[in-house]
């Protein structure tokens, strides 16, 4: 989260594959765990995916979609 401007909160290497996690509070109402502005031009120019996670349950979907 540190890096800024728009840059996914995590970069996780699992199985060989870089995975860029974007991390929101999943406590939070769901009108405010959107992306801002800044994360939004960052998605839009980086053409890899990038995974969003609310909860802790959101990693194991996250690692299933990797074989798709």
């Amino acid at each position: 989260h540190a890096v800024g401007q728009g840059c996914p909160d995590l970069f996780v290497g699992f199985r060989r594959r870089n995975i860029l996690v974007e991390v929101k509070d999943g406590s939070l109402p769901p009108s405010r765990r959107g992306l801002r502005d800044e994360q939004v031009a960052w998605h839009g120019m980086w053409r890899g995916r990038v995974h969003i996670a609310e909860t802790l349950d959101d990693v194991p979907r996250i690692l299933r979609e990797l074989d798709e």
